[in-house]
């Protein structure tokens, strides 16, 4: 018979073992932690910058001017995404700097703008990014860049992907009652904790056809609302176009014509550009609206702990356009949309917050057709409207 101080003494040294070698995997064999989030170097627009020598990061690895200031400087933090980083324009050309020129001109003092910013994030890392700063800088003001048609779904998600295949996984929080919950997955990690459950894991993956990244993207969405969406009988009346077309083609369709486009975007669970604007609502539409503000008021809150005041923009652009009315596929189907951000954008930021920046001109203020970020043109604009309403608001 098996006594107890035997059946102590193997599971003792079970759990020795365990420990001896999630060791020996963590500092021997060195297995790599998933990364979580990026900056500018995990960028995926930096192979556009055309800067040449030099450093482009700030000193928390984002794109833009190191981070230093005298006593008298006035400082803003512009937070944002690839509208923000303008990877494709000459780093003397970037958001800040034009912003920090232009607010100099109309306050009649010194100025700093720094960034804090990277393509594809949302307001989820905007926040972690701005926590970070204030522990070791001021600001005397937080300007947030809002791009509220990718905020929404990039917010919600753990990766940044709007396909049904997983993106590079970030920091996400989640909409617990009225509160935020997280950050979820603050920085790099092993799966399940550990590199041994990290390493299980991804034997199972391979069982299951599926990489850790997919597994995690998967489990994450349990956490999520996401509810069946009702396809709209009225889009069979427009004319189709493809996500291809649309993206090379833009210039060349008609102004006089809606079109529904087939995307091939992760529509049915929202994880799409086109949320929360596709018809009829439903739960999810709701639940990205909320956690959008809730993290845009979470900011605003940090800010004002270290005594800086807050403003969030978004912009329009004043351009001749065709209509897309309705976005799906054929397995899908097609679903009505409402993208009108001046109707969304008060829902999620208070009015006496919001700034609608207009960026007057056609198609010379974006880089090119196929890429619609603002150019040095249409950033020198909006730049300029902005300053004038921050100046005005003070």
């Amino acid at each position: 018979m098996v006594s107890k101080k035997d059946i102590a003494a193997v599971v003792i040294s079970t759990a020795l073992s365990v420990v001896v070698f999630e060791l020996f995997l963590e500092h021997v064999a060195r297995v790599e932690r998933i990364p979580s989030g990026w900056g500018w170097a995990g960028s995926p627009r930096r192979i556009l910058s055309k800067s040449a020598g030099g450093s482009e990061a700030n000193q928390f690895g984002y794109r833009g001017q190191p981070i230093k200031y005298e006593k008298d400087d006035y400082v803003v933090v512009l937070l944002g995404d690839s509208q923000v980083e303008s990877a494709s324009e000459p780093l003397d050309k970037m958001p800040e700097r034009l912003l920090e020129a232009e607010l100099a001109k109309h306050m009649g003092r010194p100025v700093k703008v720094f960034s804090l910013a990277a393509s594809a994030w949302g307001q989820d890392q905007q926040l972690q990014a701005l926590e970070r700063y204030l522990k070791t800088y001021r600001a005397d003001l937080v300007v947030t860049w809002a791009t509220p048609g990718n905020d929404f779904w990039e917010n919600t998600f753990v990766d940044r992907s709007a396909l049904m295949i997983a993106g590079p996984i970030k920091p996400t929080f989640t909409v617990k009652g009225d509160a935020l919950e997280g950050p979820f997955y603050p920085e790099s990690f092993y799966y399940g904790g550990y590199a041994l459950t990290q390493l299980l894991g991804e034997v199972y993956g391979k069982i299951k056809h599926k990489f850790v990244g997919q597994m995690i993207s998967d489990d994450w969405k349990k956490r999520l609302p996401i509810r069946p969406r009702t396809p709209s009988p009225e889009c069979a009346q427009y004319q189709k176009i493809d996500q291809q077309t649309l993206s090379n083609s833009e210039d060349k369709l008609s102004l006089s014509e809606k079109y529904k486009l087939e995307s091939p975007e992760d529509l049915l669970e929202s994880k799409t550009h086109y949320a929360p604007y596709m018809l009829p609502k439903t739960e999810m539409d709701d639940y990205q609206i909320r956690l959008a503000a809730l993290l845009h008021a979470r900011i605003k809150d940090v800010a004002a702990a270290h005594g800086a005041a807050t403003k969030v923009f978004y912009i329009t652009k004043n351009l001749p356009s065709f209509t897309i009315a309705c976005v799906g596929s054929e397995q899908a189907g097609y679903f009505a949309l409402d993208r009108n951000f001046d109707k969304i954008m008060p829902k999620i930021v208070p009015p006496a917050d919001l700034l609608n920046i207009p960026v007057e001109g056609g198609m010379e203020v974006n880089v090119s057709v196929a890429d619609r970020h603002l150019s040095t043109i249409g950033n020198e604009r909006a730049m300029s409207g902005l300053a004038a309403e921050l100046t005005r608001a003070k």
